[in-house]
């Protein structure tokens, strides 16, 4: 077994967000396969984060007694589809 320098999640470190640190050890194949689905799901979780983040600053676009014209609406409607569709990214520009 060799040597290699991996991201290290840290999911059980308890309240807060997972850490992700980077260290120097000897893995097994089976550590090295867990440790990758671990920063995948780290990776996901946070691009959700970003996106739930995104839908939430702009809520207000869509209640009724927001000060925006009806086209407007329907482009920040149509922007929300879009986060809504693409969980993880690529996002596209806010409406203006």
């Amino acid at each position: 077994m060799a040597t290699r320098k991996i991201a290290v999640v840290n999911t059980s470190a308890g309240r807060g967000e997972p850490r992700v640190r980077s260290e120097e050890r000897v893995i097994t194949p089976e550590e090295e396969a867990a440790n990758a689905r671990d920063l995948a799901a780290y990776r996901e979780a946070t691009l959700r984060s970003e996106r739930l983040s995104r839908l939430s600053s702009c809520d207000w676009t869509q209640l009724p007694d927001s000060p925006l014209k009806p086209a407007q609406r329907a482009s920040w409607a149509a922007y929300r589809r879009i986060l809504r569709d693409r969980p993880t990214g690529p996002w596209p520009e806010e409406p203006t």
